[in-house]
């Protein structure tokens, strides 16, 4: 499977091959779901969110449409979901994230979120990791 989104893409690296910096932005742009807390608090994002967005997607694919905690109440209004999303996804540990069915994602999960804004991931362990969870 290839999952491409490039509807939200920026450069991470500014010329002269130097890390872009983490700020604060007006907007937020993203999907609340699978947005990490970086991005809900309107955070410059970068590879590290990326991957953070990639861990909500599969949690949500294998647990059948579910995150622990997180409520999809089409009643609420869309800044009442905002904040529901950016609660539950603060209140997440390792555990309470994989729960169920992706329970097989706890080491893949924490390599991902334990990485900082700058840091460049290890994209061949991840792939290892995910596979092996997968299996």
């Amino acid at each position: 499977m290839h999952m491409v989104d490039f509807g939200f893409s920026t450069y991470y690296i500014k010329s002269g091959g130097i890390h872009i910096e983490q700020e604060e932005l007006d907007t937020f742009r993203g999907n609340m779901i699978f947005a990490s807390v970086n991005q809900l608090e309107f955070m410059t994002t970068s590879r590290r969110d990326d991957l953070i967005s990639l861990c909500y997607l599969l949690t949500y694919m294998i647990n059948e449409g579910k995150i622990q905690g997180l409520i999809l109440d089409s009643n609420l209004s869309q800044i009442e979901t905002f904040k529901n999303a950016k609660a539950a996804k603060k209140a997440h540990t390792m555990q309470n994230l994989c729960v169920d069915n992706a329970a097989c994602l706890v080491q893949f999960v924490y390599e991902i979120f334990t990485l900082k804004f700058k840091d460049e991931p290890d994209y061949n362990n991840l792939k290892d990791l995910l596979t092996t969870a997968l299996g």
